[in-house]
């Protein structure tokens, strides 16, 4: 009897033979656990006031003041956008009724609400940025960095051409080849776009946008743009007569090549050597 009990504290204690005894699990106090308890209960009350009461009158938003807004339209849509958020409280703002107002104003890319309690609004319009005229048989056309079509949007002479064979069609989307001469530019540094004339996407070369220097930038494949670009840059800063050559090939972006001559209107890759500093030579204007 005696050696049954001290077995069994022994193994009580983690077994006679020097087991680790079960660690205790951390417990809460009585008084924690009803604290806790309380605390939810207050956040869970408060949550449900705030869901039950969001189309109270003292939320109704009675000022709005909205921000970004510019170019032609730009005084329609504030008040469109004014009219729809007055339907609206600060605790219920409806972000998908808002940039239903802004349809009629293409260049709106969206809208940030910022909150005045109890009842105010700031609104922020994201606007898309132009950066081409589409030039056709139908007139011009001004288009975004996302593609979007701009109708109504005045044409700058700062901004790059692209010719289409007909249209341009507001509503239609752009063609393979047009979509990617509006990524070459989508993606150009703003302190460069203004230089573009156009772009035009070659059979052999891919595509090539030509400065108003007269140089040819010669981008390839529409992949890596932005490093080709950023390529491009770091060669300007570092001699910017490079504008006046014939071309900039990038297709490499790690090794950009500029050269070139007078020659034919559709350059072609005449010979290709390799080692540092070496260009790529073309015939061509």
């Amino acid at each position: 009897m005696a050696v049954a009990q001290v077995a069994r504290a022994a193994r009580r204690r983690g077994g006679a033979e020097g087991g680790l005894a079960r660690p205790r699990r951390p417990t809460l106090s009585r008084t924690a656990r009803r604290r806790a308890v309380v605390s939810a209960l207050v956040l869970l009350g408060i949550a449900g006031a705030v869901w039950f009461g969001r189309d109270l009158p003292l939320w109704r938003v009675k000022h709005v003041t909205v921000l970004g807004l510019q170019g032609p339209g730009a005084a329609q849509a504030r008040q469109a956008l004014i009219q729809a958020a007055e339907q609206m409280t600060t605790l219920a703002v409806d972000r998908r009724r808002l940039r239903a107002a802004l349809a009629g104003y293409p260049l709106a890319a969206g809208v940030e609400v910022d909150r005045r309690l109890p009842d105010g609004l700031v609104l922020r319009v994201r606007l898309r940025r132009p950066v081409a005229v589409i030039v056709g048989p139908r007139g011009r056309l001004a288009v975004a960095d996302d593609g979007t079509a701009l109708p109504g949007v005045r044409t700058s002479d700062a901004l790059p051409t692209l010719q289409v064979p007909d249209g341009p069609e507001p509503r239609r989307p752009p063609s393979r080849s047009l979509a990617r001469r509006l990524q070459v530019l989508a993606t150009a540094p703003p302190q460069l776009l203004p230089q573009v004339a156009t772009v035009i996407d070659d059979r052999q070369l891919g595509l090539v946008a030509t400065m108003r220097s007269g140089l040819r930038a010669i981008f390839g494949a529409a992949t890596d743009l932005k490093l080709k670009w950023r390529s491009m840059s770091a060669v300007l800063a570092a001699d910017d007569t490079v504008l006046n050559a014939s071309y900039l090939d990038l297709r490499v972006p790690s090794r950009p090549a500029a050269g070139g001559f007078v020659g034919n209107s559709s350059p072609q890759a005449t010979s290709t050597a390799g080692g540092p500093g070496t260009a790529q030579t073309f015939s061509g204007n």
